[in-house]
């Protein structure tokens, strides 16, 4: 992976944390809301799982962020 392609995907793993942790959701309750696995949100913000658009869209919509602001401040990172 190019070094600018892990930079843009740090970015969108630290944008998905920091609105996890401003919604004040445990990374065990949000999986469990989204219907994953319990370590589901703990492999992806600690980089062991990449995460698809459609993760990405369910992941904001489930914090109730719109997805294209929180994608936004993720590329401007």
């Amino acid at each position: 992976m190019v070094k600018q392609d892990v930079r843009l995907e740090l970015a969108i793993i630290s944008a998905i944390a920091e609105a996890r942790r401003q919604a004040n959701v445990s990374k065990r309750a949000l999986s469990v809301q989204l219907g994953e696995a319990l370590n589901f949100m703990q492999k992806i913000e600690c980089g062991d799982r990449t995460v698809t658009v459609l993760d990405f869209v369910r992941i904001a919509r489930a914090l109730k962020v719109d997805p294209c602001k929180l994608f936004a401040r993720a590329v401007r990172e």
